[in-house]
């Protein structure tokens, strides 16, 4: 299986990834793709719009109380019915979830321009990201995630936020569980 995740660039990126910092972590807000901690639908399959709200939350500064992230997420679900998604949505959708619902072109101290696809990132792209204040949101294959705390083997298509790293391993908001913020996956399994 592969990775692919939807990044936002800026203008003033580090470009060498020799002046890495070994580890690296950016203050994300974390929501449960269930705020309410009720897994039924649209609940069950609310991965991308929970990521999608962090990268909201971070970008503009925001903490995620339970009852706002319920309604923000209804909200991006709602606009998606009235395009006819389906509930588990691709990463070219997702992309457009972001540019319709995270407003970039507020974010000003960023000087953030766009978001884009990259297909199959390295470790060090993904690092060079975070070291550039750029949390990633990660589309993976929920069945080869090592997390214990996924019900029923975990969800075939998941959506999360990488939000740092160490030596040896990404530190993710996983919105999949309500223990997901700074969940840690060991570089190769995430990128499996």
């Amino acid at each position: 299986q592969s990775t692919s995740s939807v990044q936002t660039t800026t203008s003033d990126a580090v470009r060498d990834t020799a002046i890495l910092p070994q580890q690296y972590l950016l203050f994300v807000p974390f929501t449960s793709q269930a705020p309410e901690k009720n897994w039924d639908e649209p609940w069950q399959s609310a991965c991308e719009e929970a990521a999608v709200l962090m990268l909201d939350a971070y970008y503009k500064g925001y903490s995620l109380s339970p009852l706002f992230a319920k309604d923000e997420i209804l909200k991006m679900i709602k606009w998606e019915e009235k395009l006819g998604w389906g509930t588990s949505i691709e990463i070219g959708k997702v992309k457009e979830l972001v540019e319709r619902f995270v407003s970039l072109d507020h974010i000003i101290t960023t000087s953030l321009h766009h978001v884009r696809i990259v297909e199959n990132p390295t470790t060090d792209d993904i690092k060079q990201f975070i070291a550039n204040g750029q949390p990633v949101l990660v589309m993976a294959d929920g069945k080869v995630l090592p997390n214990p705390h996924f019900r029923n083997g975990g969800p075939v298509y998941h959506a999360l936020i990488i939000r740092g790293y160490t030596e040896t391993e990404f530190i993710t908001n996983d919105p999949g569980t309500q223990f997901g913020k700074g969940f840690r996956y060991k570089y190769e399994d995430l990128l499996n």
